[in-house]
């Protein structure tokens, strides 16, 4: 990461369990991606707990927050797309490459996970 410096950063009170509707730390394992994204574009002004739902999607699809901390580590701006654009992306690039072969290609360009599924899906 580039060795800028951080803003000062209040930590959310925004983020709810899904079921309950009360507060929830957040996961230790997102503060690498949001520092990580945080230098890397200083000026977004997107709410805390909108990149760590982010987080927390893609996380669901690799099923490691290592893994998914790697990809954010090379490709940061995949925070800034909406919830759906990186799983879209996966699952379309697993339909014509198959879900091994798929994930591989991901983590060999990380920045396919910011392209829009329906170009992917024209250019497939």
């Amino acid at each position: 990461p580039a060795p800028a410096p951080l803003a000062i950063r209040q930590r959310t009170n925004r983020l709810r369990d899904p079921e309950t509707g009360y507060q929830r730390p957040v996961p230790k394992e997102a503060d690498f991606a949001l520092d990580i994204f945080q230098r890397t574009f200083p000026e977004v002004t997107t709410e805390e707990h909108i990149l760590i739902q982010r987080w927390e999607d893609m996380v669901d699809v690799f099923q490691s927050p290592e893994l998914v901390n790697q990809l954010i580590e090379d490709e940061p701006s995949i925070l800034r797309w909406p919830r759906r654009t990186a799983r879209n992306a996966l699952h379309y690039l697993e339909i014509y490459l198959g879900e091994e072969e798929a994930k591989e290609a991901v983590f060999e360009c990380p920045f396919l996970l910011t392209k829009n599924a329906k170009n992917m899906r024209e250019s497939l």
